[in-house]
C-alpha cells in the first residue's frame, strides 16, 4: 500500500505521542509507589521513635528506682554524658558539665587506696575491649568516704579501635557497713565459742572449784577483750564481772584471779 506524501510523518508523530504518554503513565506510577514507600517509612520511623521513648522510659525508671546511676564515657576527647544520680554517688548536687568529667577526673575521686588499682582495670579493659567492673571507695567533696559499685561495656569502631564506654554506678556505703556489722557480730560469736571451749575444757582438768572459777572468768574476759569490735561492750562486761565477782570467788582469792580486770 502507497502512502501520501505527508502520511509516513504523521504515523511516526503518532507513534511518539504514543511511547510519550506510555512513559508518562510508568513515571506517575513509579512516583505513587515512591509516595508510598516513603509513607510507610515515615510510618515506620514513627513507630520506632515510640518504641524507643517507651523503652527509654521505662529504662530511666528501672534505673531511678534502683538509685543506680548511668554514664557514656568519650574515650576519645575525654568527656562524658552522665545521669545526675551518677553525679549524686561522688557526693553531687546538681549536675556537673559533660566537659568536666572524664577518666582523669573520675580516678582523682577514687579513694587513695583504691585509686592504682581501679584505673589499672579500667585502662586494661579499654585496651582488651572487655566489660570493666569494680567495687571501691570514692572521696566526696566533704571529704566523707562512700562505697560504689561501677559496671561498664566497651563500644568499638568497625576496625577494633575503642570509642565509647557505658555503664552504671551504685552507692554500695549501707551494703558494705552491713557486711563490715556482720563480720564483727561473727567475730563475737567466735570469741563466745572458744570461751565456752575454754569452759568446758577447764571443767575437766581443773578439779578446785575456787581455781576453776578464776579459769573461768579469765578465759571468758580474755576472748570478749580479744574478738568483741565493740569499746564500750567490753567496758560494760568488765564492769559486770567486777559486780559479780563477789558471788563468784571467795574474798582470799579474788584479787589473784580478777587483779587485772
Amino acid at each position: 500500500m502507497l502512502l501520501a506524501p505527508g502520511d509516513d510523518k504523521a504515523m511516526t508523530a503518532s507513534t511518539d505521542w504514543a511511547q510519550i504518554s506510555e512513559l508518562e503513565r510508568e513515571l506517575a506510577q513509579c512516583k505513587r509507589q515512591l509516595a508510598q514507600e516513603r509513607e510507610h517509612a515515615a510510618r515506620l520511623a514513627a513507630e520506632n521513635a515510640e518504641a524507643l521513648r517507651e523503652t527509654k522510659a521505662v529504662l530511666e525508671f528501672t534505673l531511678e528506682a534502683g538509685q543506680i546511676g548511668d554514664w557514656d564515657l568519650d574515650l576519645i576527647n575525654d568527656t562524658s554524658r552522665r545521669s545526675l544520680r551518677h553525679d549524686q554517688c561522688f557526693g553531687y548536687d546538681s549536675p556537673i558539665p559533660e566537659t568536666e568529667w572524664g577518666i582523669e577526673v573520675f580516678i582523682r575521686h577514687v579513694h587513695p587506696e583504691d585509686r592504682l588499682r581501679v584505673e589499672s582495670s579500667l585502662r586494661e579493659a579499654v585496651h582488651t575491649l572487655r566489660d570493666w567492673g569494680a567495687e571501691f571507695r570514692v572521696v566526696w567533696p566533704d571529704r566523707s568516704v562512700h562505697w560504689v559499685a561501677a559496671r561498664g561495656s566497651i563500644y568499638r569502631t568497625g576496625e577494633g579501635k575503642a570509642t565509647r564506654m557505658l555503664g552504671i554506678v551504685l552507692d554500695i556505703s549501707a551494703q558494705k557497713q552491713a557486711e563490715a556489722a556482720l563480720r564483727a557480730s561473727e567475730q563475737v560469736s567466735r570469741g563466745q565459742v572458744e570461751a565456752l571451749k575454754s569452759a568446758l575444757d577447764a571443767l575437766a582438768v581443773e578439779t578446785e572449784p575456787e581455781r576453776l572459777a578464776g579459769h573461768i572468768l579469765r578465759t571468758i574476759t580474755e576472748q570478749f577483750a580479744a574478738h568483741s569490735s565493740s569499746q564500750f561492750g567490753k567496758i560494760a562486761f568488765i564492769s559486770l564481772i567486777r559486780r559479780k565477782r563477789d558471788f563468784l570467788l571467795p574474798l582470799h582469792v579474788r584479787s589473784g584471779c580478777l587483779g587485772q580486770i
